[in-house]
């Protein structure tokens, strides 16, 4: 005897050639990827840095 659930006579099946469908139609955009921020921020900190070293570096040729 076949389970009913309240559905009536739906065929899996063909729901799930629906949902196949409906998933190659609509494609989920792929997020774009973010760029590392910590690289960034380290050679900020050393050009900080390298700045910080020449102007020292002259003033104490003077």
């Amino acid at each position: 005897m076949a389970q009913q659930n309240g559905d009536g006579d739906i065929d899996p099946a063909a729901t799930t050639g629906k949902f196949q469908r409906f998933v190659s139609e609509n494609p989920e955009e792929e997020p774009t990827p973010h760029r590392p921020v910590l690289p960034i921020v380290l050679g900020i900190i050393a050009a900080v840095a390298l700045v910080a070293v020449i102007i020292i570096a002259v003033f104490a040729m003077m």
